[in-house]
């Protein structure tokens, strides 16, 4: 960024430097003009991720200049003109058609850079950058977005998809498109922000409110530490900071003086922001904050000190990567022993990371044996949460860090200390804690943070791969005598807990333990002598592996599938159960009750054997659901018979049988009952939670048994479908023949069916385009025609029926299609799914043909559904059924058909597996790609449902383009005086998070102004009404608002809910509610509410207008991640139509 010739010149790098904060970018132009001091220097690690691999480009210079001739463009001066002639002998060289240009210059004026290399092919250019693969970040996408919008403002034909070449010569692909809407918007924005700033002639104030400050660097917070703002007040969040300032209270003197609560915050959460503001206002003495104990009962989950204890902490680097894919390596594992001895594990890739998982786990277990009451202590959750995703990533040690964590030796205490003791500091880092307890000892050197470390390491890195060897074991000592203090200080923390539990008298009791029959939902059968095989034949390097080891792989991995997705359950649940209510009131299905009141006490109702209570609970459901049964957790002292100890957290099985709105309850009756081992009591639950998942015991032995097969077959491998599957080969058919595409979708479906040998054919289905309608008349004539058994396999019974209600409407004998009673039967038969094998039977006895549906427990039993009893077995909503699963249903028939959508909601996978065996089975066919290959299947190109105008946007963001409307049918439609197509409707409001009385009012304005427009379509023109309109949003709060809001005004019709709600609906008018007021306020992250799936259905739902409602500033910020900025891009493409503000 400099000034030449009155005008403000800037690159990518500013781009990403005002995104983060413009405050502290306008700091920054003023040093430079003179009119400022100099600011603090830039972040280490933000400036190490953003540096230019510059031998790396010149390795990949010289393997283009063996294979072709470059022309360079030399590096101009830093003026108007050297930069003028730079791009004019770019543009030059493109006229000419240069086969290669290296250092291609971009200026326009304004925006500079230099593209690495502009690559011809045929008639077009391809940009590419090189980066090292450590290095690949936002500031470089933005360059590549920036250099494709120059050249095709120039009328340079560039490829669609933009190139970083990594460092390990792998290429990351990037599609220009969903880059340049969010350099176009960045660009506009810093250029009027440096333009009135630099015209206005004095330094940027801090008061000024057009200035956009991140309230977290470096130059913020000095201002706020002027200001004593309360963003200084640990624990204090921007909406908290914002109702306070409402309330007149400003400063966090001001609020450490205020008691009495302030309106729109509970009493609860003001009392704790009051009392910390008042400790960290309070005199240090000998530089120790002040400190008091609130609580000294969880303090008994702190053990008893033993000689085997361990002091445990890691070093990770996030931004390390091998092949631009997956991210994040920890780099060192330090222990330090209960005597002072210090163990290093370092990891300097991924053979060394799984190396040192493994020797971690030995130390661990040869310690056990020698000290059976030894606990590992660390701080935050990082260490555990990172011991089970290295599990899961490597494939190794799940069952010893399940034990560890089911019989409590890893003991974080950082819950411990906040649940119980709060302390006059302006955050709880241990950084912070520790001149509560290290003396004299406080750190120094050149490594004391953690990104200090990742900055060293990257350095490190950088030495070792030059040759400076003695530098850069300098360096490793640097970084090990960091994680040394850090297990040190760890170690001290425990000791000055333990000392506050001897002085509150409470005994040490250590963390709870799970029952028996808890953890035998955990236990892990992996590792056994049928995984070596398997595993053994697989190999342990992924990326040397072959297809076929790939597959085997993906057999070894289900076997454990089931394990490792309700291993997640059981930890959320005991952190619930241990952890501050405030550190999981956002967790999925979790129903937080602010009041109680009891409709019927105690009492033994007619024909029950035991006393129950009714409750009536009032509170809110942050985002999930509600199910028929729950656990109802109970504050200390618990009532006997819930839980093994009176003075901690407790839970028993309640039955909800009533609420006011089953999407986003708030208000929910339940069921009491008498425990087993106690007695009846008074005390109340403060929230629902989960129970456990169901037993998968069926889909494991059915995974099980194919496994072992697998392995007794090796090297050879199957010919059947799901080995097909998962080599990702094309379907098998007897006539050796690809599967038809010269006629119609059920005519080429039905004989791509017919041909199948042993294999599978997958059908691709966007919204609207008839795959189910499809499906069914495929099945029709498989059953009537052909005599085939049929079985149909989905996550719920509602998508089976809705497929069987098809199928009657095509013309299958409700007589001959079965399954379990579930809802009413619209005319299929109602069969215990005991009896579908005499179903079966009998069928083929009569020589007729026949369909079974169910779910997976159905498919994957044996004694219900025999092997290879079907000749077809349909997996539908494959799209969410997961490879574990199609494996084990898959044995129930000869063929199978996947029929789904992997681009809509997706299949949700809660475990970290060592292969993807967590992805739905036709997005692992899909791949990387937006659509199902022609060479394995079908993709239905043609929605019904979508305008063209909606449609052309659903296609652009999920579809590459494939997806096209029916315009015959759909082009027909008219809401007369309304344009056709998806708008965006701005609506200022700040500071909400997760509900916005703006947005809902909004809606609901709209909403007055449509009905009653004429509505055709064609069946005909009528008014626009009630039941037309759909309105979708990502949170329950925003639903339960919406719906006062729509009900307060009459409009008791329109439905509101999340998009999980809506999916297989659709309606004239959509309106979609965003709700969050900025990236700041998003609680759930960026990557939920702009995620491609879940925007795809809420869009798609709409048959000709869609108005998406959000704050002007939602969009205004730039993502951390390549994979976030492709998403922010693709959201701001959607517009077809003019947008109108409110």
């Amino acid at each position: 960024m400099f000034v030449a010739d009155g005008r403000v010149i800037f690159s990518a790098s500013d781009l990403a430097a005002a995104a983060r904060c413009e405050y502290a970018l306008l700091r920054a132009f003023d040093a430079r003009l003179g009119r400022g001091p100099a600011v603090a220097a830039e972040d280490e690690l933000l400036a190490r991720t953003a540096q230019l691999g510059d031998e790396h480009e010149q390795r990949h210079l010289g393997e283009l200049r063996d294979r072709t001739d470059i022309t360079i463009i030399g590096r101009p001066s830093h003026t108007v003109a050297g930069l003028t002639a730079a791009a004019e002998a770019t543009m030059r060289a493109i006229e000419r058609r240069a086969p290669v240009i290296y250092q291609a210059a971009m200026f326009d004026g304004r925006f500079v850079g230099f593209a690495d290399f502009l690559i011809l092919e045929q008639d077009r250019y391809r940009l590419r950058d090189t980066k090292l693969a450590r290095a690949v970040k936002v500031e470089a996408l933005l360059q590549l977005a920036a250099y494709a919008d120059t050249l095709t403002a120039a009328g340079v034909p560039i490829a669609p998809v933009v190139e970083l070449v990594l460092g390990d010569g792998a290429v990351a692909e990037y599609r220009a498109d969903e880059l340049i809407p969010v350099y176009r918007r960045r660009r506009a924005q810093l250029q009027q922000l440096l333009d009135r700033h630099y015209a206005a002639g004095r330094p940027v104030a801090w008061e000024d409110e057009s200035v956009r400050a991140c309230l977290r660097c470096p130059e913020c917070a000095a201002e706020l530490r002027a200001r004593d703002d309360l963003l200084l007040v640990a624990g204090m969040r921007i909406d908290q900071r914002a109702r306070l300032i409402e309330a007149g209270i400003g400063t966090v003197a001001e609020l450490a003086e205020r008691s009495e609560p302030v309106a729109g915050m509970s009493a609860r959460t003001f009392g704790a922001l009051h009392a910390q503001a008042r400790l960290q206002r309070a005199p240090r003495v000998d530089n120790k904050p002040a400190y008091e104990v609130f609580d000294p009962q969880p303090l008994m989950a702190l053990p008893d000190q033993d000689r085997g204890d361990l002091f445990f902490d890691f070093e990770g680097d996030p931004l390390w990567t091998a092949d631009g894919r997956s991210w994040g390596l920890e780099y060192l594992w330090g222990v330090l022993t209960a005597d002072g001895r210090f163990r290093p594990f370092w990891a300097h890739d991924r053979a060394g990371e799984r190396q040192a998982l493994v020797d971690f786990l030995d130390m661990v277990r040869k310690r056990r044996r020698r000290y059976p009451g030894m606990h590992i202590y660390h701080y935050a959750d990082y260490e555990r949460t990172t011991l089970l995703r290295l599990a899961g990533r490597h494939g190794v040690g799940e069952a010893e860090i399940d034990e560890l964590l089911r019989e409590g030796v890893l003991v974080d205490l950082y819950p411990l200390l906040r649940k119980s003791i709060r302390v006059g500091t302006e955050n709880y880092s241990i950084k912070s804690l520790e001149p509560l307890y290290m003396g004299n000892e406080l750190r120094t050197g050149e490594v004391t943070t953690a990104t200090d470390s990742i900055t060293q390491y990257a350095r490190y890195c950088a030495l070792r791969d030059q040759g400076r060897a003695d530098e850069a074991a300098a360096v490793l000592k640097e970084i090990e005598e960091y994680n040394l203090y850090d297990c040190r200080s760890t170690q001290r923390l425990r000791d000055w807990l333990m000392v506050r539990v001897i002085e509150a008298g409470v005994p040490p009791r250590g963390p709870r333990r799970l029952q028996p029959d808890e953890s035998d939902e955990l236990a892990d059968e992996t590792g056994d002598e049928l995984d070596r095989r398997l595993r053994a034949y697989a190999g342990d390097d992924a990326a040397a592996r072959t297809a076929e080891q790939t597959a085997v792989a993906m057999y070894a991995a289900a076997r454990g599938y089931h394990r490792r997705e309700h291993k997640p359950f059981w930890w959320a649940h005991f952190d619930r159960i241990n952890h501050p209510v405030d550190e999981w009131a956002e967790d999925s299905d979790v129903f937080l009750i602010e009041r109680v009141e009891i409709e019927a006490d105690w009492h033994v109702p007619p024909r029950a054997r035991k006393p129950q209570r009714r409750l009536r609970l009032f509170g809110e459901l942050a985002s999930g659901e509600l199910s028929s049964d729950m656990y109802a957790l109970y504050e200390p002292p618990v009532p006997a018979g819930l839980s093994g100890d009176p003075d901690r957290r407790g839970w028993g099985t309640v039955s909800v049988v009533e609420c006011n709105d089953p999407d986003v309850p708030t208000e929910v009756v339940v069921i009491e009952r008498q425990p087993k081992d106690g007695a009846v009591f008074d005390q109340l639950p403060f929230a629902l939670t989960p129970q456990p998942p169901v037993r998968t015991r069926p889909l494991e032995e059915s995974i099980e048994a194919t496994a072992a097969a697998i392995a007794d077959g090796l090297p050879r491998l199957p010919c059947d479908a799901v080995t097909d599957i998962l080599l990702r080969r094309p379907p098998r058919t007897r006539s050796g023949r690809p599967v038809p595409h010269d006629g119609t979708i059920e005519d080429d479906l039905t004989a791509a069916v017919l041909d199948l040998d042993n294999s599978y054919v997958a059908v691709h289905g966007p919204p609207g385009t008839g795959k189910t309608f499809t499906s069914a008349r495929v099945i029709e004539r498989l059953v009537n025609r052909h005599r085939w058994r049929v079985g149909v396999v989905a996550q719920s019974h509602a998508v089976v029926e809705n497929l069987f209600a098809d199928l009657l409407r095509a013309g299958v004998d409700g007589a001959r299609v079965a399954k379990k009673p579930n809802t009413v039967s619209d005319g299929w038969t109602e069969l215990d799914p005991k009896a579908f094998a005499t179903f079966l039977d009998e069928h083929a006895a009569r020589g007729e043909g026949c369909v079974i549906g169910g779910t997976g427990w159905d498919f994957a039993n044996r004694c219900r559904v025999p092997h290879r009893a079907l000749d077809l077995l349909v997996i539908e909503e494959a799209g969410q059924y997961s490879l574990a699963n199609t494996i084990a249903v898959a044995p129930a028939a000869r063929n199978l058909m996947l029929l789904g959508d992997p681009q809509q909601l997706p299949q949700v996978s809660q475990g970290t597996h060592p292969e993807p065996v967590d992805r739905s089975a036709l997005g692992w066919l899909v791949g990387e790609a937006h659509t199902l290959p022609p060479e394995l299947g079908y993709f239905l190109d043609r929605s019904y449902r979508m305008h063209p105008a909606v449609c052309a946007s659903v296609s652009r963001l999920s579809y590459d383009g494939r997806l096209q409307s029916v315009a015959e049918v759909t082009a027909a439609r008219r809401l007369h005086g309304y344009q056709p197509g998806v708008r965006v409707l701005t609506v200022e409001h700040t500071d909400n998070a997760t509900e916005s009385p703006e947005e809902a009012d909004a809606i609901v304005a709209r909403i007055g102004a449509l009905l009653g427009t004429p509505w055709t379509d064609e069946h005909g023109t009528v008014p626009l009404e009630q039941r037309h309109v759909l309105v979708v949003t990502p949170y329950n709060a925003q639903v339960v608002l919406l719906r006062r809001r729509l009900d307060a005004a009459g409009y008791r019709d329109v439905e509101a809910g999340t998009v999980d709600k809506f999916q297989g609906r659709q309606a004239p008018v959509v309106f979609v509610s965003m709700a969050a007021s900025s990236a700041e306020n998003v609680p759930r992250g960026l990557g939920f509410l702009f995620n491609r799936n879940r925007l795809n259905v809420a869009i798609s739902r709409a048959k000709y207008l869609c108005e998406i409602v959000q704050s002007p500033q939602l969009t205004e910020f730039l993502p951390s991640t390549p994979e976030g900025l492709l998403e922010l891009g693709a959201f701001l493409c959607l517009p077809t139509c003019d947008t109108p503000d409110r």
